[in-house]
């Protein structure tokens, strides 16, 4: 019988893709929140703690953690077959992987209490997909958690039977799988990866959790392998938070407010967070991982500097996602220099809200009548002379001249010649 090596007693950091650092995880509780003005409270602790910081249930966490506790009980009383999983996709930064962390400390800690004083059980393991993975490699990532010894000397076959059998003899529950969208069925190795995952969920009586960025648009549900594993697994959007009906803007307040109550800076007035809702809304477009970073960093930055408070203008410092950079944020900000240059006059506009470049598509009216001109051009016709500024579908004034969808090649470039066909 293969052993797992036992978790080291040391302070050293270590992943939580191994035991050591799993446990590490689920056994440091989280930094209490002291008074601002305690003097006993020093700098770097509050560093430290503001680093951690809190972490917040969103919707999406409760609808997770509702789905995965049906599926450890629909699961419980299998005894072969195909078990029923659960897939977290979403875009980038909105919280999947937070999820999915916290999801496995509650469930260790709840079998904690319900086998107390019981060593030698792993009710959670947690993994991530490593890039380009083989069988071997995603294999190799399971014993890697449960520390097992002389891999470089076992075959894919040894590793896997040693895996299944130590993790079914440990009781594990809940195996959970980050970062799935790496794995691209289309090649060999990706499918034979896909196939290698499924067997494991065969062998061990464990309920799965995946989680990747758009797992729904990726190759791994594609094709036969992509249909079975759909109609296996329950699929969870973790969505970017909505700001648009006053339940969306509730949801989204209180998730500010748990944010500003948590803050321990000596100058930082209760409530601004909530003031600027809507524009930390606009800045982080409403993912939780955006915000979390947002007000870390800028916690952070007000120690450094000895203000100890937030404001809406320190959040311009650094960049936060695409389209942003210092200097170049909120209400007051203005289209960098290279903008100005490549996109005035050419159907763009700057968002003075996000600090983004949108498309401005045009609006075709119809002008009010002009009077006639006497007035003509020795490259102009008197008829072309007293025209409306839409003659010929385009409008004449400005730098640059619009036309309708439907004026023809020639008449736009006599517009844009002054005139004179064919320039």
């Amino acid at each position: 019988m293969v052993t797992a090596a036992q978790p080291a007693t040391t302070s050293t950091f270590s992943p939580l893709t191994t035991w050591d650092g799993w446990q590490q995880f689920v056994d440091t509780p989280h930094a209490p929140a002291r008074d601002a003005d305690d003097q006993e409270w020093t700098l770097e602790q509050r560093e430290d703690y503001h680093a951690r910081f809190v972490v917040l249930k969103t919707p999406a966490m409760d609808t997770i953690s509702t789905a995965v506790r049906r599926l450890l009980l629909l699961n419980r009383g299998q005894q072969g077959g195909a078990r029923r999983g659960l897939i977290i996709s979403g875009p980038a930064t909105t919280g999947k992987t937070t999820a999915m962390q916290q999801l496995g400390r509650t469930v260790e800690l709840a079998d904690r209490r319900r086998h107390p004083n019981q060593d030698g059980r792993l009710p959670v393991l947690f993994i991530t997909v490593p890039p380009s993975s083989t069988p071997k490699m995603l294999i190799s990532e399971f014993a890697r958690f449960l520390g097992l010894p002389a891999l470089e000397r076992m075959n894919q076959i040894q590793i896997t039977n040693a895996v299944c059998e130590l993790l079914c003899e440990m009781g594990t529950q809940l195996v959970l799988v980050d970062d799935v969208h790496l794995m691209d069925t289309r090649s060999r190795a990706g499918a034979e990866t896909s196939d290698q995952l499924k067997y494991l969920g065969e062998r061990i009586p464990a309920t799965f959790v995946y989680s990747g960025i758009d797992v729904e648009s990726s190759p791994l549900l594609t094709g036969v392998r992509g249909s079975q594993l759909a109609g296996r697994f329950k699929i969870v959007r973790n969505q970017p938070l909505r700001y648009g009906s006053p339940a969306d803007k509730q949801i989204w307040h209180d998730l500010v407010r748990s944010m500003d109550s948590a803050l321990r800076l000596r100058h930082h007035r209760p409530g601004t967070l909530v003031t600027h809702a809507a524009y930390l809304h606009a800045r982080t477009g409403g993912r939780m991982g955006s915000l979390s970073h947002l007000i870390r960093e800028a916690a952070l930055v007000s120690l450094l500097d000895g203000t100890e408070k937030i404001t809406k203008n320190g959040h311009c410092t650094w960049r936060t996602g695409p389209g942003l950079s210092p200097g170049n944020c909120g209400p007051t900000a203005t289209p960098p220099t290279s903008w100005r240059r490549q996109r005035a006059g050419r159907g763009f506009t700057w968002d003075f809200g996000t600090g983004r470049i949108r498309r401005s598509p045009p609006v075709w009216r119809t002008p009010a009548p002009t009077p006639p001109s006497t007035a003509t051009s020795p490259h102009r016709s008197t008829a072309a002379s007293t025209a409306s500024p839409w003659a010929g579908g385009c409008r004449t004034t400005g730098n640059s001249p619009r036309c309708h969808p439907n004026t023809s090649r020639n008449s736009r470039r006599w517009i844009r010649g002054g005139g004179r066909r064919g320039q």
